[in-house]
């Protein structure tokens, strides 16, 4: 927009094509002259995008407008990354317990599927770290190998039994991923899990039942055979 066209409220234009057409993507270069300092402020309180002082070359005003549509165009792309970013954490957190920890298992933050599966309220967990939920199924040397593996950069993957607020057992099927932190502060640890304890009863179940027919295979087995020598030493006689 020239600030001195003929008949041509600039300022008033801006506002039109921001809040009345609701076309805020769009960019609006003003084109004044250095004394015209304080019109050109009016067009950026009405929206305005950008200003270039009079005289300016061609060339200078085209590379303006590139910038300015290269920049729309890295809007777009990112607003529809976030988008994505926005679908994929609805997902998880409807399918996955999720917690962040600092590099002290401190917990930091948790998603709504955490709270219902452990029984805990956010503010009850918050601070604290996961040994809130330890149920003492999990040896030194498993908990330090997962440290040493995550403090290293590694991701970690694997079962742990936790217990849960009332003290039942909850098993997790665990991946636990670093995420370094670009200004050298130390890293932030989230956590995925997906509640396995109906599977985990399921397979202890088939256990005892296998246990309890391998039991009542060998009893008849040791029936048989002892029917077997009595059969022999009825003949025998």
């Amino acid at each position: 927009i020239d600030s001195r066209v003929d008949g041509l409220d600039g300022a008033a234009f801006c506002l039109k094509v921001r809040r009345d057409l609701g076309l805020n993507g769009i960019p609006i270069i003003v084109l004044a002259h250095e004394r015209d300092k304080a019109a050109v402020l009016g067009f950026f309180k009405a929206g305005a995008t950008d200003y270039l002082p009079k005289p300016f070359l061609k060339e200078e005003f085209l590379a303006r407008i590139l910038v300015h549509l290269d920049g729309r165009i890295l809007n777009r792309s990112l607003d529809r990354k976030i988008e994505e970013l926005s679908q994929q954490k609805f997902a998880m957190d409807q399918s996955s317990l999720v917690s962040v920890t600092d590099d002290h298992g401190k917990i930091l933050e948790v998603n709504e599927k955490f709270c219902e599966a452990t029984g805990f309220s956010r503010e009850e967990i918050q601070g604290r770290d996961h040994r809130v939920f330890n149920s003492g199924y999990h040896d030194k040397k498993f908990i330090a190998e997962l440290w040493k593996t995550i403090l290293a950069g590694g991701v970690w993957q694997g079962e742990i039994l936790d217990k849960t607020k009332n003290g039942n057992p909850l098993w997790l099927e665990t991946t636990i991923i670093p995420c370094p932190d670009s200004r050298g502060n130390p890293p932030r640890f989230v956590s995925v899990r997906r509640d396995i304890t109906a599977k985990k009863v399921a397979e202890e179940q088939v256990v005892k039942v296998k246990k309890s027919l391998s039991a009542l295979y060998g009893l008849a087995t040791e029936f048989n055979l002892r029917n077997e020598e009595q059969v022999d030493r009825a003949l025998q006689m």
